[in-house]
């Protein structure tokens, strides 16, 4: 089933259902995926342009031929948006930006109408990589995931080079940055991430994503030459 007819069977099958039920389920119109949804417990969730976040598993359904017995193969979690303005946004589609993008562009919106930073960024981590899911949250903490430092005390080495989540406002722009912390099951270790989301009146906003550090025990030379450069104060950006 490809991501962007997944994306549709999820929307149409859980948006809203939440207003009546505390949890709901659904298959796709194949039978093979299984959807089950709770609220989200992030901050995201609590702000006033809002109506639900809901924190989405599809299960893989296989039936064994041989003995008529059901198997669950791996599943994968989404992160469904749901504004009182009507507005959806389904973040954890690996090969689908589009939603990620549009709900960036949400902080020019008016007080009241958009995402706080923040908030923003709590959910982008996670549920914005290339393999959404598997991230561990901000290195401040967030819902997702505790503290890095409080996790990982060894990861000190790597402090001077990442930063909590700030942003920039102007006029017709917002730019925000922050930095989060991941599992990398393919290289076999904690992967620091530093992301730059830059949104202008008339434009898509630009988001950008890069490693500055990845390292399986967080031992000496754990730190990638970039994250190195910024420990011995080569600015990565204009802050």
């Amino acid at each position: 089933m490809g991501k962007n007819k997944m994306r549709k069977a999820v929307y149409d099958r859980v948006q809203g259902t939440l207003r009546d039920h505390d949890q709901t389920w659904a298959f796709d119109e194949t039978g093979r995926h299984f959807f089950t949804a709770e609220p989200a417990p992030c901050a995201l969730a609590e702000e006033p342009w809002v109506e639900n976040v809901l924190l989405v598993s599809d299960t893989l359904w296989q039936s064994a031929v041989l003995d008529d017995a059901i198997q669950c193969g791996p599943s994968e979690e989404l992160l469904l948006i749901h504004a009182v303005d009507g507005s959806g946004y389904v973040l954890g589609a690996a090969d689908d930006d589009v939603d990620l993008s549009l709900l960036a562009e949400r902080l020019l919106y008016p007080e009241g109408e958009a995402p706080d930073p923040f908030a923003l960024a709590e959910v982008m981590a996670p549920f914005g990589g290339s393999k959404p899911g598997q991230g561990l949250g901000l290195i401040e903490g967030s819902a997702w995931g505790t503290p890095l430092l409080e996790r990982f005390p060894a990861a000190g080495q790597i402090a001077a080079s990442v930063h909590p989540v700030r942003w920039k406002r102007e006029a017709e722009s917002v730019h925000l940055e922050f930095c989060s912390y991941s599992y990398d099951l393919t290289r076999g270790g904690l992967v620091v991430s530093q992301w730059s989301v830059q949104v202008a009146a008339g434009f898509p906003a630009q988001i950008g994503l890069h490693d500055i550090a990845l390292t399986p025990h967080l031992g000496p030379g754990a730190l990638s030459s970039e994250a190195r450069r910024s420990a011995s104060g080569d600015p990565a950006s204009g802050w």
